[in-house]
C-alpha cells in the first residue's frame, strides 16, 4: 500500500473510531458513581466535606443543593426549580475528588428563590456542562421551620419552630447574642430532631435582628426579626391633673426622643433612648377637656410611634392615707359644669356629702375620715352622668396593750368589782373590751361577763352584774384589750385572778359594829355582877 492509501486507511480508522465514541459515549460506571459528605447534618454556614468516586476521569463536576427530590439521570434545570451551585471540583485521573462547600443561606440561581431553613435537602452532581444528574445525596439542615412573627414590637410572645437538629438534645435560644428564656413548649427536640417554643422578644433597637436556635451539638439555625417602635401610656384613662408615664421601645440607639401631646410637643418631657432603644417619661396632663386624645414620640431617626390617651372625670384625695379623722381634700374634675355631685365613702350612707361644681366642672371639698376598718376604702364621686372613684387607705397599726391596775393578782374583791387599766393612746381613738370568765382560756362555757367598745379605762360592775362568792383556789380571771377606730385590736393582757368575799362574811362596818355590840353586852354583864355583889 502506498503512502496515500496508507493515509486514507489511517483516516477510516479514526472515523470510524470516532462513530463509535459519538454512537457509544464513554459512561464509565455510571450506574456506580458515588457521591458521599462526611455529615448528613450541617447548619446554615457550616461547612460540609464532600467526594466522589467512579466518576469521568480529569472532568469538571458541578455539585448543586435543592429542597426538591429528583432522580438520577434527569436534568437538573429542567426538573429543579430551586437550586443553588455549591462548588466545581475536578475529577482527577481515577474518576475521583474530594471538596468542601458551605451550606448556603439562600438558595437563588434556579427559577425561583427560597431561603435556606431546617428541613431535607439533596446534594446533585452532574459532569461538565450536559445538566443531567449523575449522582446524589442527602443532606439534613438545621434551622427554623417556621415563626409566628417576624415583625413586632419589643415583648412580641413568638413561637418558632424548627428541624433537622439532633434528637432529644437541649436547645438554646439567642437574639442578638444575648440568650431568651423560653417561655413554653420544647427545651429538647424530639426523636426527629424537631421542636417548638415561645420566646418573648426582648427590648432592643429598631431593625432587623436575629434568633438564633442551637443544640447542643452545635447545630443551630437562625431566623429574623424586626423590632418596631411601641410606646405605652400609663393609665390610659387620665384627668386632667394627672402625670402620665410614658414607655417607649424600640427606638435608635442613645437618641433625643420628642413626646408630642395632641400634636403639641411637650418640652419638658423629651427624653433620651437608652441602648436598647428604650426610655420612660413623664407628661402632665392639664385644662384639657374630655375625650381622647394622643401621645406621640420620635426620634432623631424618625422612628415614631402613638398611643391613645382618654381624658375622664376624675377624683383625687390627698393625702391617701391616715386614721380616723384625718382631714382630706377631695378634689375633682370634668364633672357636669355648675352641677351637683354626691360624695360616698366606702359606700357608707351616713358619710354623703353634696357639693357643687364650679364652671369649669371641678370642685375642692374638705372632709373628715370617719370611723372604718383597717384597709382601702373607696371614695365615690358623681353627678348622674359621671361616677369616678379613689382610695383612701385607713391605718392598720395597732394600738397598745392596756396596762392592768385593779383588781390585782389574788386579791379578794367585792361582788360589785371595781375593774381599772391604764390609758391606751392611738390617733384613731379607743375603746376597751373586757372580759370575766373562770377559765385562763375564756372558754365559751367558763365565760362569765363580757364588755365591749368602753370608752373609759376602767368598768364597775353593776349591782345586777356583781359575782357570786368565790374561792381562792377557784377564782375568777379578767383580761382587758384595746381596739381603736379602725377595729385594729391589740393583744389581750394576761390573765389575772381574783376571787369574791362572800355577801355573809363579817368584815368592814359590819364586823367593828358587832364587836362594838359585844363589847357593850359584856360592859353590861359585868356591871350586873358588880352591883350585886356590893348589894350583898
Amino acid at each position: 500500500m502506498n503512502s496515500i492509501g496508507k493515509i486514507f486507511h489511517d483516516v477510516a480508522v479514526v472515523t470510524a473510531l470516532c462513530l463509535l465514541v459519538v454512537a457509544f459515549p464513554v459512561t464509565v460506571h455510571a450506574a456506580d458513581r458515588v457521591l458521599q459528605l462526611d455529615s448528613k447534618r450541617g447548619s446554615v454556614g457550616g461547612s460540609i466535606g464532600i467526594s466522589g468516586q467512579n466518576f469521568m476521569r480529569n472532568w469538571l463536576i458541578s455539585i448543586y443543593m435543592s429542597p426538591i427530590d429528583a432522580k438520577v439521570g434527569q436534568d437538573l434545570v429542567r426538573n429543579l426549580a430551586v437550586f443553588q451551585k455549591l462548588r466545581s471540583p475536578t475529577s482527577h485521573g481515577e474518576g475521583e475528588f474530594a471538596a468542601e462547600f458551605v451550606i448556603p443561606s439562600r438558595l437563588s440561581d434556579g427559577d425561583q428563590d427560597e431561603d435556606v431553613h431546617g428541613g431535607d435537602y439533596y446534594i446533585y452532581a452532574t459532569e461538565a456542562s450536559e445538566g443531567r444528574i449523575v449522582a446524589k445525596a442527602e443532606l439534613t439542615v438545621a434551622g427554623v421551620t417556621k415563626i409566628s412573627r417576624t415583625k413586632g414590637p419589643a415583648g412580641t410572645e413568638v413561637s418558632i419552630e424548627g428541624a433537622g437538629y439532633e434528637e432529644d438534645r437541649n436547645i438554646t435560644v439567642f437574639f442578638d447574642d444575648d440568650g431568651v428564656d423560653i417561655l413554653s413548649g420544647d427545651t429538647l427536640t424530639n426523636t426527629k430532631g424537631e421542636f417548638r417554643c415561645t420566646i418573648k422578644i426582648p427590648e432592643g433597637t429598631s431593625g432587623e435582628h436575629t434568633i438564633v436556635i442551637e443544640d447542643d451539638t452545635g447545630l443551630r439555625g437562625e431566623t429574623k426579626f424586626t423590632i418596631e417602635p411601641e410606646i405605652t401610656v400609663t393609665p390610659t384613662r387620665a384627668s386632667d391633673w394627672d402625670q402620665v408615664s410614658v414607655k417607649g421601645t424600640g427606638f435608635s440607639e442613645r437618641v433625643y426622643v420628642t413626646i408630642y401631646f395632641d400634636g403639641v410637643e411637650q418640652t419638658l418631657a423629651g427624653t433620651r433612648s437608652n441602648d436598647y432603644g428604650s426610655f420612660t417619661t413623664m407628661v402632665n396632663i392639664s385644662n384639657q377637656s374630655l375625650g381622647r386624645y394622643y401621645v406621640e414620640a420620635e426620634d432623631e431617626d424618625n422612628n415614631e410611634a402613638k398611643a391613645d390617651l382618654t381624658i375622664t372625670a376624675g377624683i383625687i384625695a390627698s393625702p391617701t392615707t391616715g386614721n380616723v379623722g384625718t382631714e382630706v381634700t377631695i378634689s375633682g374634675t370634668g364633672f357636669k359644669a355648675n352641677g351637683g355631685v354626691t360624695i360616698t365613702y366606702a359606700a357608707d350612707e351616713a358619710a354623703v356629702i353634696q357639693v357643687i361644681a364650679d364652671r369649669h366642672g371641678k370642685f375642692t371639698l374638705p372632709f373628715t375620715v370617719p370611723a372604718s376598718k383597717y384597709g382601702s376604702h373607696t371614695i365615690t364621686a358623681t353627678d348622674g352622668t359621671s361616677t369616678e372613684n379613689t382610695a383612701f387607705t385607713m391605718e392598720s397599726n395597732k394600738p397598745a396593750v392596756p396596762v392592768p391596775v385593779a383588781p390585782e393578782p389574788g386579791i379578794k374583791a367585792k361582788p360589785q368589782v371595781i375593774f381599772d387599766w391604764n390609758d391606751v393612746d392611738d390617733p384613731s381613738g379607743v375603746a376597751y373590751n373586757l372580759e370575766i370568765g373562770t377559765s385562763q382560756g375564756f372558754t365559751p362555757e367558763s365565760m362569765v361577763l363580757r364588755r365591749t367598745e368602753l370608752k373609759e379605762s376602767g368598768y364597775t360592775l353593776s349591782e345586777e352584774e356583781q359575782l357570786k362568792s368565790a374561792k381562792q383556789e377557784k377564782p375568777y380571771y379578767w383580761r382587758v384589750r384595746a381596739i381603736d377606730g379602725a377595729s385594729n385590736e391589740s393583744q389581750w393582757t394576761e390573765p389575772r385572778p381574783f376571787y369574791v368575799a362572800s355577801t355573809f362574811e363579817l368584815t368592814g362596818w359590819v364586823l367593828y359594829t358587832l364587836i362594838g355590840f359585844a363589847g357593850l353586852l359584856i360592859l353590861l354583864i359585868i356591871g350586873f355582877l358588880l352591883s350585886r355583889r356590893m348589894a350583898y
